[in-house]
Formats: structure tokens, C-alpha cells, sequence
């Protein structure tokens, strides 16, 4: 199973499809609702839900998402079904697995009502035909990559005394999203040399994000969080 506790919570969304087809007579009787097992969209429609929810019990590296929504709809036409499923979720990961489990569900539910009725069913057309969510809402959000900046601030690491590892995370993380890491630096505890190189990167650099690492806690030489006041016109908590 992929480890998804790096990434970050957002939207999910997907669309799925797929087609059941049968003889004009089997979904006449589909319509007036006169199948022997009794009404088939509705059961299809709670098939395909609960299929959507255990989505993971079958699907070996599938995630157990916490589902916010599911919808099925049909469209019937002369010798066919078509099954649209819809899934929300608010995680780590897509829930496009969970929808096309909903779609397969209603499907071989269908079949199961209807195969007493007649031999030549058939189910296909199973696609994906839309998925939202994650990283790749953003990916087209920029016309370039964004020129960003990564400052550890400590006196230890900036003598040489101790192994940036902050920074490097931070680095690891900005790979897979559309930054250009222009400057990767090190500087010491001092609030006058933090905003003044602070100050630079955006004036002088074109510098449009800069991630600040270090320099946060209680003791007298934490001053980045009053570095970084000293030089911004704006304060929003958690981000600068």
C-alpha cells in the first residue's frame, strides 16, 4: 500500500460509467418495473453505493476513505443501461477506484435481476470520465513555475555544527510541485541579516515564495517570526 500521510487533504471528486446491454423487451420490463426480483435501478443504485464503501475490502492497495458522497444515476435507452457514478471525499488520496467499484456494482447487480429474463446480457464500457482533487488541481495554475526559496535559519547548521534536515524536507516536498527552488540557504540567528536577505530575494531576486525553516522557538535567539514582521506588509498566521 502507497504511504499517503505526507500529502494533504483536499476535494475529492469522480466520474465513472459503464453499459449494460440487453433486448429491448428486458428493459421494457425494467421501465414498468415488472422484474421478478422487484425493482432494478433502486436495487442497483444501493449495489453501487455499497460497493463504493467497501471499495477497499476488495481492492487490494485501495485506501479505506471516509466517503462523503455517493450518487448513482441511469439513463436507459432501447437496449441499454448506462450507470453514472459519482464520489466525494475529503483525503489524501482519489476516490476515482471508488466509483468505478459503484458503476461495477450496479452493473453485475443488474445482471443477477435480469439474467433470468434472457441469456445474451452483456456489461461494458467501464471508464473513468472525470477525477478532481490533489496536486493536479493546482498543476495548471501557474502559466511557469513559481521562483521560491528555501532559508534555514540556525546558528548551529550555519557554523557547520549540525545537519540541515528541515530544509532538505522542505526541498523533498517542493519536487513534486510547480516551483523553481531558485535559492536553497543557510543563515544564522540574527533578525537584521534574516530580513534584510528576506527583503532581497523579493526585491531584488523576483523571488514570489519563500519557506522559512528554524528560528521559532523561546529562546532569545529565535527571531525569525520578528525578522520576517519587520519586512511584510501583511500578516497571515501559519503562512507569514
Amino acid at each position: 500500500m502507497i504511504d499517503v500521510s505526507p500529502k494533504f487533504n483536499t476535494l475529492r471528486y469522480a466520474l465513472a460509467k459503464g453499459t449494460l446491454f440487453a433486448t429491448q423487451e428486458t428493459i421494457q420490463r425494467v421501465k414498468e418495473k415488472t422484474v421478478p426480483k422487484g425493482d432494478v435501478l433502486e436495487v442497483a443504485r444501493a449495489a453501487g453505493i455499497n460497493a463504493a464503501k467497501r471499495c477497499s475490502d476488495w481492492m487490494v492497495f485501495c485506501h479505506n476513505l471516509p466517503l462523503d458522497w455517493v450518487e448513482l444515476r441511469f439513463e436507459l435507452g432501447e437496449d441499454f443501461i448506462k450507470v453514472f457514478a459519482e464520489v466525494k471525499a475529503i483525503w489524501k488520496t482519489g476516490v476515482e477506484m471508488e466509483a468505478l467499484s459503484a458503476v461495477t456494482g450496479a452493473l453485475l447487480n443488474m445482471y443477477d435481476m435480469l439474467k433470468p429474463l434472457e441469456t445474451n446480457l452483456s456489461m461494458g464500457e467501464i471508464k473513468l470520465v472525470k477525477k478532481k482533487g490533489g496536486k493536479s488541481d493546482f498543476q495548471d495554475s501557474f502559466a511557469e513555475p513559481l521562483k521560491t526559496a528555501v532559508l534555514v535559519i540556525s546558528d548551529s547548521t550555519y557554523a557547520g555544527e549540525r545537519e540541515d534536515k528541515s530544509g532538505k524536507i522542505i526541498k523533498e516536498f517542493l519536487a513534486n510541485q510547480p516551483v523553481n527552488i531558485a535559492f536553497y540557504e543557510i543563515l544564522p540567528d540574527e533578525e537584521e541579516k534574516i530580513s534584510h536577505r528576506l527583503k532581497e530575494l523579493v526585491d531584488k531576486e523576483k523571488v514570489v515564495l519563500i519557506f522559512t525553516t528554524g528560528g521559532t522557538g523561546l529562546g532569545p535567539r529565535d527571531v525569525t517570526p520578528q525578522a520576517t514582521r519587520a519586512i511584510i506588509d501583511y500578516e497571515v498566521p501559519g503562512i507569514a
